[in-house]
């Protein structure tokens, strides 16, 4: 996962938290230090930044 991918929201406990269907751009990647190697992406989301674990989304469209 990396800047400019589009990515979709499946978090699978709360699938339609957004309402349904959402997808967004991934405007910056974090990469945390912790026991688990935890990623976190900030993502476009209808105007709006959201925080995004790379967990509960997938790539489904990669930039190049």
């Amino acid at each position: 996962m990396k800047v400019g991918d589009l990515v979709k929201w499946t978090n699978e406990f709360n699938p339609d938290y957004y309402g349904g269907d959402v997808d967004g751009l991934v405007t910056k990647v974090t990469h945390y230090d912790d026991a688990v190697g935890t990623v976190v992406v900030d993502v476009l989301v209808r105007g709006g930044i959201r925080r995004w674990n790379s967990k509960s989304c997938e790539v489904i469209n990669e930039s190049p």
